[in-house]
């Protein structure tokens, strides 16, 4: 994992200051990613 990503999981209220979403949207973010990754790797 980045040095970026564990950072803001250990400091989730500075989310939205680093890359301008919030913690739960980038999770989301990464949870759609994850799953396009996975059905596009299917193919």
């Amino acid at each position: 994992m980045s040095n970026i990503l564990n950072y803001i999981e250990e400091n989730p209220k500075q989310t939205q200051r680093l890359i301008g979403l919030e913690y739960a949207q980038l999770q989301q973010l990464i949870l759609n990613a994850e799953r396009l990754y996975h059905e596009n790797k299917l193919y």
